[in-house]
């Protein structure tokens, strides 16, 4: 199971590394990162954040994912799994979009084996949707923005379909059974599957506390999913360190979400529009923390990624053969 779940990854970096040598894999990885920052970023807008504020939630993201600078095949799980949160935004308003999600997960079940988490965020997903429904339905709360019983049966069903493709893999459904697997395996035993210690991972903590308390600060009626969110991969990443960087994925749209709903707050207030008032605190100025924002996540990709693959690293093709 262990040498079949993450086939295709290593068939890409295999042929990647055929083209270009370790230059093209260390660009590939590069690109991925990127493009992981790049649809988290988009979903943060999406989802009505500011653009400051996406900016800084964004390179604390970054941050947090320089420690996680492997070449390994959970570099397509980041992706993904930021291109499934992005989609899940179209399957709430079941748009043409959200057909991409059953081809998504066919092909990351055979990219890697978090594609389980994956099935898990879009059945929590439908789950969330038919909750709000029944709320609406069966106790009038008119506040509840739910899907009406089409679109829910739409979602199910593209969820369904999803969970269905993502067994088509050389395993079967037997993927499902590797993470108990390792618990009894002497991978467990490798640091990257133990807890995190509250003195390492600094930014993931801050990241954490400031996602729980800026939740709790913005709770609206209906908003079950950033909760389920911040459980859901909150809890995994407090059970195994490589699932923090997904953690940092999955939290970072509700977390500049809360953040503009608190800063709106703020304005609104007497304080806030004294604030405003100041010269230091004008658009051009909040503007020009973006761009710095947009520069620090620049230098900490380049200086990140500029550690690219080196041969002797490796083990070279004469002593494998030999």
């Amino acid at each position: 199971v262990i040498l079949k779940y993450a086939w295709l990854s290593q068939i890409s970096f295999y042929l990647t590394y055929c083209l270009a040598g370790f230059i093209g894999i260390a660009a590939l990885k590069s690109a991925i990162f990127v493009l992981t920052f790049l649809i988290v970023y988009a979903t943060m807008r999406r989802r009505n954040a500011n653009r400051l504020l996406a900016f800084l939630v964004l390179s604390l993201l970054v941050f947090i994912a320089k420690d996680f600078n492997y070449t390994r095949p959970q570099l397509f799980s980041f992706l993904f799994m930021a291109s499934l949160l992005y989609l899940l935004v179209d399957l709430g308003e079941m748009t043409r979009a959200s057909l991409i999600i059953p081809f998504l997960m066919i092909l990351w079940a055979n990219l890697h084996g978090a594609f389980i988490v994956g099935d898990i965020v879009i059945i929590a997903f439908a789950m969330n949707e038919s909750i709000k429904h029944v709320l609406k339905r069966f106790r009038g709360k008119r506040a509840i923005e739910a899907p009406s019983l089409k679109p829910l049966c739409g979602m199910w069903g593209i969820a369904v379909v999803s969970v269905m493709l993502s067994l088509l893999n050389p395993n079967g459904y037997k993927i499902f059974l590797f993470p108990f697997a390792l618990l009894n395996s002497l991978f467990s035993s490798i640091e990257e599957y133990h807890r995190p210690m509250l003195y390492e991972y600094h930014g993931y903590w801050f990241m954490l506390i400031l996602a729980v308390v800026s939740l709790i600060l913005t709770i609206r009626r209906g908003q079950l999913w950033d909760v389920a969110i911040l459980i859901l991969f909150g809890f995994i990443s407090l059970r195994s360190i490589r699932h923090i960087i997904l953690f940092a994925i999955a939290a970072a749209p509700p977390l500049a979400s809360s953040l503009t709903v608190l800063t709106q707050r703020v304005r609104q207030s007497a304080y806030g529009r004294s604030l405003a008032a100041r010269p230091y605190l004008n658009l051009e100025n909040l503007f020009a923390a973006g761009g710095m924002s947009v520069l620090m996540i620049l230098l900490i990709t380049m200086q990140t990624f500029q550690m690219s693959l080196r041969p002797e690293r490796y083990p070279e093709t004469g002593l494998l053969s030999s």
